[in-house]
């Protein structure tokens, strides 16, 4: 009776532990599945797969980085509102992925925190400073920041003179020109076959 009762409860944790490796399975094929078909289908119909994966498992962190940037091409307020809340929740339960991190580096662009971005971006690698993925984000944060300070030109009213002066922002912009082509060297320097810096 003894032994039965052992081999029953063996039987019973195997069972339960296969269980729960087939659901982790289950949500990674579907996860899997739902990134396959993000070009194939409607970013609405991408939202609703990713947000049944996290019905399903509220702490898996991917979806939550996948919705966040679906969200963020809403461009719309509310669009970045709900990116950022869906890469907060990424970053809370897996704080070291630098994905995420790089995402979140993204959305603070997109809202107009600037400096903020950048400091995400400086943080990212300072604690991984030959990451590819991180250089090329830092870079392309430059190659931003350039083109929109290229553009830039603001009125200033002078009370001294009491005319107008236009400032030109041509020097912060080849300031920021170096500062990318400096990063994105290095990110060569480190795999030449990835063609994003280039």
């Amino acid at each position: 009776m003894r032994y039965t009762t052992h081999i029953g409860l063996i039987a019973l944790v195997c069972l339960l532990g296969s269980g729960l490796s087939r659901g982790e399975t289950t949500i990674d094929a579907m996860f899997q599945n739902a990134m396959e078909r993000v070009d194939q289908v409607s970013r609405a119909e991408s939202i609703v797969a990713l947000e049944e994966i996290i019905s399903k498992d509220k702490k898996y962190a991917p979806a939550y980085n996948e919705l966040a940037k679906l969200h963020l091409l809403d461009h719309t307020i509310n669009g970045r509102q709900r990116a950022m809340r869906m890469i907060q929740q990424a970053i809370a339960i897996d704080s070291d992925n630098i994905e995420y991190r790089l995402t979140r580096g993204k959305i603070l662009w997109h809202q107009g925190f600037r400096s903020r971005s950048l400091n995400q971006f400086k943080n990212v690698i300072e604690k991984h400073p030959n990451n590819t993925d991180v250089l090329n984000g830092l870079g392309m944060f430059w190659v931003y920041d350039f083109l929109a300070q290229k553009d830039r030109r603001t009125i200033h009213y002078s009370r001294i003179t009491r005319s107008r002066k236009y400032m030109d922002f041509k020097t912060f912009a080849q300031e920021a020109k170096q500062e990318a082509i400096q990063v994105l060297r290095k990110s060569i320097q480190l795999d030449g076959t990835n063609q994003q810096p280039y």
